[in-house]
């Protein structure tokens, strides 16, 4: 008998044109025809934002969350983005390790701007549980849907496109050490994770919510570097040479998804310089010790800063708070 409530309703709301939404104070209207967000309620404008950001386009924002954590590869398979193997694309983002920024931006948020975040999610998230992705057939053709999101998420959206972009155009000049053969794989990756964020590859879709994602206070861009390190002997204890001494590098070997092969099971180091892009151009069943190169550029520590939201853009929709009576 419940059951049967529970589907007569969604069924009305469906004739309504309404979509229930949990964490929604009050009804909020939606118009997809340029129009502002109709709201009664302020404190609904971030639900109601993420929702209609969704609705505008939640294929290319799952596209470019993949793309920026290394995760292209369990939907595309060995296709080639920007002319290169998604596997190797993801390895090499993993490497430079966006979405642990990420991270790390987020435990520095101040408290509101942390629920602002959430409340984007959750409206992003909303949509994604109203299954209105099946009306998609993109979906159904990449036998997939997309994942919920988290605050994690949505500062890697505000961020990596920033970071990426900020890789030089050309390997910048190697260490007289530098093996010339590296020169062109690491070129070859470089150019990809660019090229991945353009038109016709991967897209750009954090524009559906780049109004009311934050803004970190990222440094001035400054030239890329090849660095000479010394990883130091031992097996699995990871050292390398730093100043008067030596400090431990920080060590994923990540389960690297690749639809229809094996997955991949790379080694990932980063030195207190930065990644360890050796590891990759040379890679081993274990991980090197003695001269290795890392691949910085400056990095951004900065807090980030909410933006204002975002209007929508055909047709309207209701929102309705997911405790409001049918």
């Amino acid at each position: 008998m419940i059951a049967k409530l529970r589907v007569g309703k969604r069924l009305r709301a469906k004739l309504r044109g309404e979509v229930r939404v949990y964490g929604l104070r009050a009804p909020a209207l939606l118009r997809f025809d340029g129009g502002p967000l109709e709201l009664q309620d302020d404190a609904d404008r971030a639900i109601a934002s993420g929702f209609a950001a969704a609705e505008r386009g939640m294929l290319p924002l799952d596209l470019e969350r993949r793309l920026w954590s290394g995760r292209l590869a369990e939907l595309l398979g060995t296709t080639r983005v920007a002319g290169l193997p998604a596997p190797d694309l993801d390895v090499f983002i993993r490497l430079i390790g966006l979405r642990w920024d990420a991270k790390r931006l987020v435990k520095a948020l101040e408290p509101a701007e942390r629920a602002r975040l959430d409340a984007v999610a959750a409206g992003l998230n909303a949509w994604i549980d109203a299954r209105r992705w099946e009306s998609n057939a993109a979906w159904k053709e990449l036998g997939s849907r997309p994942r919920l999101f988290g605050a994690v998420d949505l500062m890697l959206l505000a961020t990596a496109r920033h970071r990426a972009a900020r890789m030089v155009e050309v390997v910048p000049a190697p260490p007289a050490e530098w093996p010339t053969p590296w020169t062109s794989q690491l070129q070859a990756r470089l150019d990809a994770a660019r090229g991945a964020t353009r038109a016709g590859e991967v897209g750009a879709g954090s524009d559906a919510l780049r109004e009311h994602l934050p803004r970190p206070d990222l440094p001035p861009t400054e030239p890329a570097a090849l660095q000479v390190e010394e990883v130091l002997p031992g097996g699995d204890d990871h050292r390398v040479v730093h100043e008067d001494g030596w400090v431990r590098l920080r060590v994923r070997r990540p389960d690297v998804a690749v639809r229809g092969a094996n997955p991949l099971r790379p080694w990932l180091r980063r030195s207190p310089r930065g990644p360890l892009v050796s590891d990759l151009l040379a890679p081993s069943d274990t991980p090197a010790t003695g001269r290795a190169f890392s691949f910085a550029w400056e990095s951004g520590d900065g807090a980030a800063r909410p933006r204002g939201a975002a209007s929508s853009g055909g047709g309207t929709l209701r929102l309705v708070p997911l405790t409001e009576g049918a």
